[in-house]
């Protein structure tokens, strides 16, 4: 089920869960989950090139447990509700 438990020696216990990484690449975009609320989204900067330039992460409002990408549209769900962007260079600004 992807969930460890832990427990100190002060008798702290905590549950853990496991989060999977996703990422996703179309000829516009590059998509890279850091954590479970942090994307990275690269954008195409000209004659198929990705570069530094054109990097921004975004920190969600909801914990990502997938993602899909087509064209500009980004798709995130977090296991109830599915959410769609429309990702454009504006947002590297």
């Amino acid at each position: 089920m992807g969930l460890i438990h832990m427990s100190n020696i002060g008798n702290n216990h905590a549950m853990l869960s496991e989060t999977i990484l996703q990422k996703k690449m179309n000829k516009i975009m590059k998509v890279i989950q850091i954590n479970h609320k942090t994307l990275e989204i690269i954008l195409d900067g000209g004659l198929g090139k990705f570069d530094k330039e054109n990097i921004k992460r975004i920190e969600m409002n909801e914990t990502i447990k997938g993602l899909d990408i087509y064209n500009n549209i980004l798709l995130t769900w977090n296991g109830m509700t599915a959410f769609l962007y429309q990702i454009g260079r504006f947002i590297l600004s």
